[in-house]
């Protein structure tokens, strides 16, 4: 387990991101892409 507390901000936006983008990853490899994209398209 990480100490986040020693992390500055935009360290912790970065791991936010990259746990964002790893689960869009996932969601899309679960359903079809087209409707993925679309929905990020017009969020």
């Amino acid at each position: 387990m990480m100490n986040n507390d020693n992390v500055a901000p935009g360290d912790k936006a970065m791991i936010l991101l990259q746990s964002l983008i790893c689960y869009l990853a996932q969601s899309a490899r679960s359903c079809d892409f087209g409707q993925v994209e679309e929905r990020t398209l017009n969020a």
